[in-house]
């Protein structure tokens, strides 16, 4: 039997301490941004104004698609998935995916509604999911327009039939715990929301309800003992690898060192043990889940997938293990 990956605890416990008093930024609100002098910036071309209709509808739909936003060459990642808007060939990933959505609902804020989605045609969804030089082959997958007409199909076949995205949030917000019974309607393991249920880690469904949270319009209220876990996906494992707070077997380093593809069994090991890195980090340092996400997340700026870190500018130095060789776990997944 393999050896697993183990929690370094000491690495945990330094990152911990310096998360405790660290300056870090509001969380990401999917609104807007903080920039220079207090001055807000906000992503018109990628989030539904606020009170707008159809932004549940919006949310809801964009967050079953995202995932899998890098390219490879059927034996290791080669790169993340670049695509072309407005001209700007450099739009990345999750990017991309706002940009097209967002297009989408402008010309038609209807367009996301579960009966739309359930019958969507080969042709509709190539609309949506293109950039400036067509329909993206990355997003164009038989998978994705199924499990775009499956989710549809779920508001009228499934235990809460003929609800919409805006009335499971109506029905979640008459809970003393609306996040919670969100959550669990989203990630039921037999009849939960296709797109949604079938992690048992719950990406998309925490980076679904961090949305309906964070969103200065408030579309979900969050109550202060409502525990949110946390947000596993492939930036968060390659932080934490490459920060030391999960030791990966040695037989194991070769191969994510080289991004090559890696057992499901091997994925399943890694992730779960960046789980329950971050459960510690959020224990230890008495911070929230939005906030030590946030701190990992600005040290991508020195850190990023293909170019050589940064260390010395890096504020997560003195407390990073720095084994910047180190890479996420290679598989195609539907879960981030």
């Amino acid at each position: 039997m393999e050896k697993s990956p183990a929690l370094n605890r000491k690495r945990i416990n330094a990152f911990a301490a310096l998360a405790k008093t660290a300056t870090i930024a509001p969380p990401i609100n999917f609104y807007s941004s903080t920039i220079r002098a207090g001055a807000e910036y906000i992503f018109e071309d990628m989030y539904p104004p606020l009170k707008a209709p159809g932004t549940i509808d919006f949310f809801f739909f964009a967050m079953v698609h995202n995932y899998g936003f890098w390219l490879d060459d059927r034996t290791r990642y080669t790169s993340p998935l670049y695509g072309k808007w407005n001209g700007n060939s450099g739009v990345k990933g999750s990017d991309l995916l706002w940009k097209m959505l967002h297009a989408a609902w402008r010309k038609d804020s209807e367009c996301f509604s579960p009966p739309r989605l359930a019958r969507i045609s080969d042709a509709e969804f190539a609309t949506i999911f293109s950039d400036d030089d067509g329909p993206v082959s990355l997003f164009n997958t038989e998978h994705r327009i199924a499990q775009t007409r499956d989710y549809g199909k779920w508001f009228r076949t499934r235990r809460m039939a003929g609800q919409s995205p805006d009335e499971l949030v109506q029905y979640a917000s008459e809970y003393s715990d609306p996040v919670g019974a969100l959550q669990e309607v989203l990630t039921h393991p037999e009849n939960g929301i296709p797109g949604y249920h079938e992690d048992p880690l719950g990406k998309k469904a925490e980076l679904l309800l961090m949305a309906l949270v964070n969103r200065p319009d408030k579309l979900l209220r969050k109550n202060a003992e409502t525990v949110s876990r946390p947000i596993v996906d492939y930036h968060d494992m390659r932080l934490t690898l490459r920060m030391g707070h999960v030791t990966l077997p040695k037989a194991w380093r070769e191969e994510n060192r080289e991004r090559r593809f890696t057992s499901r069994e091997r994925e399943d090991s890694i992730r779960k043990a960046t789980y329950r890195a971050d459960t510690l980090l959020v224990k230890q340092s008495g911070r929230t889940r939005d906030e030590i996400d946030t701190l990992k997340w600005s040290a991508r700026i020195f850190c990023p997938e293909m170019m050589v870190p940064n260390c010395n500018a890096c504020p997560m130095k003195k407390v990073c293990a720095q084994n910047t060789q180190l890479f996420q776990p290679i598989v195609r997944t539907t879960f981030y």
